[in-house]
């Protein structure tokens, strides 16, 4: 009997369910937060600051390509005990018809006037201001160089053997993480091309096992007889972002180190050489 009375209820159930279309609106009590993303480095290579909104559960824009989270109005200052530079929002104008979701299309806060300069052992402070008042601020301490002391600079690396051979370079102040990459170059072209995943070394050095060595080894594409080695000395902010997942870094989940909202300010040091392959 028990069992019957298991098996009919879903039956009356099914039988009282209505099924007609019921329109809600869905007002999710929930407030987008301010998402703040920079990063500063010794070579320049890295100086930019992206103000954004967190988005809804249920919000797209397929049109805008995720531009409509992006905040171009902020006043966006770094600063340290000296000096203040501003940064200017710079939005590419594609030049093709193919979507580009980039920051650099979507739109970053950039030092458009070259006045900026991180130096090694100096803190800065960053302050984003939105038109309504809002205001985000984080600090970061710069790292010391990352000296490399392997391979020495013009060395000599064989091509066959470069997996075999150790990055090695002298620790660095206020460093918690390193990461290194190879650049190689294409005759003709001026950009560089990195052939190394990115590497995080907890403890000290590493072989260049990492490399993606099919153009080395391969008469694909001529290229030019010299390789830049560099090392990433990081800062606790810009390594806790970098060694998140892709999604809590893409979302800014467990960021939570700035004042007034989510993300990361974070800043490293460059050291490169030049190697000869052969």
């Amino acid at each position: 009997m028990r069992r019957f009375l298991i098996m009919i209820i879903p039956v009356i159930l099914l039988i009282h369910c209505d099924y007609s279309t019921i329109t809600e609106d869905y007002n999710p009590d929930y407030q987008p937060e301010l998402s703040v993303y920079s990063l500063i480095s010794t070579d320049g290579s890295d100086e930019f600051v992206i103000v954004e909104r967190t988005r809804l559960i249920n919000e797209y824009d397929s049109l805008n390509v995720g531009n409509f989270t992006i905040i171009d109005d902020a006043e966006v200052l770094i600063i340290n005990e000296t000096d203040t530079c501003r940064f200017t929002f710079y939005k590419k104008s594609p030049s093709d018809t193919v979507p580009d979701e980039s920051y650099l299309y979507k739109g970053m806060y950039l030092d458009l006037n070259n006045e900026f300069q991180a130096i090694p052992g100096k803190t800065y402070q960053l302050i984003v201001t939105t038109s309504d008042g809002k205001k985000v601020t984080g600090s970061t301490t710069v790292p010391g160089i990352p000296n490399i002391t392997n391979p020495s600079a013009f060395s000599v690396i064989q091509k066959k053997t470069i997996k075999a051979n150790t990055i090695e370079w002298d620790n660095a102040s206020n460093a918690i993480g390193y990461s290194g990459e190879f650049f190689i170059r294409i005759k003709g072209l001026d950009e560089q091309i990195n052939i190394m995943e990115d590497v995080f070394v907890y403890d000290s050095f590493f072989k260049l096992n990492g490399i993606d060595d099919f153009l080395l080894l391969n008469d694909i594409v001529p290229l030019i007889d010299t390789a830049t080695v560099k090392i990433y000395a990081l800062d606790q902010n810009s390594y806790d972002y970098a060694s998140k997942t892709t999604l809590a870094s893409m979302v800014g989940a467990d960021l939570k180190l700035l004042y007034g909202g989510i993300g990361a300010f974070g800043s490293y040091s460059v050291d490169s050489v030049k190697v000869i392959l052969e």
